[in-house]
């Protein structure tokens, strides 16, 4: 059956399913950053922790990639199950603002939306 194309204007990445990746991030403060993933109106927390377990990571202010080792190299991820698009939102926290649980949330929390569609391999 045929399907309507939709617009790509708003896809940040086209990738292909098994296609290896990272996420760059590059905040404006030091702080901790958090992941969720949405797919299909689902969201689902990305563990970004060192560990693979953690859900949330500290960053500093600029360029880095995540998720990372202890070494800080970077860690490879690929989606493997869906196609379609994927979004992934980031939310970061200034360090001081992360004293208390749960972490107040205000005009110094940046929050960061990527769009990526994954394609069948060709």
């Amino acid at each position: 059956m045929i399907k309507r194309v939709v617009a790509d204007d708003d896809i940040d990445h086209h990738m292909k399913m098994g296609q290896s990746f990272c996420f760059e991030l590059n905040s404006d403060v030091d702080g901790i950053v958090i992941a969720f993933q949405g797919y299909q109106g689902e969201w689902y927390p990305v563990p970004l922790g060192q560990d693979g377990v953690s859900l949330a990571t500290r960053i500093t202010k600029g360029v880095q990639l995540l998720p990372r080792t202890p070494q800080n190299q970077p860690v490879k991820l690929s989606e493997q199950e869906d196609l379609g698009i994927h979004q992934f939102v980031f939310v970061v926290n200034p360090s001081e603002m992360m004293d208390s649980f749960p972490p107040a949330i205000n005009n110094n929390t940046q929050v960061y939306l990527v769009k990526v569609s994954f394609t069948a391999k060709s």
